[in-house]
């Protein structure tokens, strides 16, 4: 017994999908997110969605990689706005803030 209805359940999975690079899984929730009756706007907002908050924890990965080589260039370069997890994609921040409580796990150094 679910507690999702099948269009919940596809935007879940093209979600995971996404963030797991799996793109037969993609592929295949795209099709049955559609044959649950999602428009490719729904499916695309929720693409968008998934990519930002995949993006979030790479960006960190980045910037601790960047900070231990010691290169204060490269540090200074990635400093571009970017958006924020968890936010609109009209709000941006810094890529050296936390962006999101969603995605900081507090682990580390």
């Amino acid at each position: 017994m679910s507690h999702l209805t099948p269009q919940k359940r596809e935007l879940a999975a093209i979600g995971a999908s996404l963030a797991s690079n799996c793109i037969p899984c993609i592929k295949y929730h795209i099709r049955r997110g559609r044959e649950a009756g999602l428009t490719d706007e729904e499916i695309a907002e929720a693409i968008e969605v998934a990519d930002t908050v995949r993006q979030v924890p790479a960006r960190k990965v980045q910037e601790a990689a960047t900070a231990a080589l010691g290169h204060e260039s490269l540090r200074t370069a990635n400093t571009e706005e970017k958006p924020a997890c968890g936010g609109d994609s009209d709000v941006a921040v810094s890529s050296k803030v936390a962006d999101s409580p969603c995605c900081d796990s507090g682990v580390g150094p």
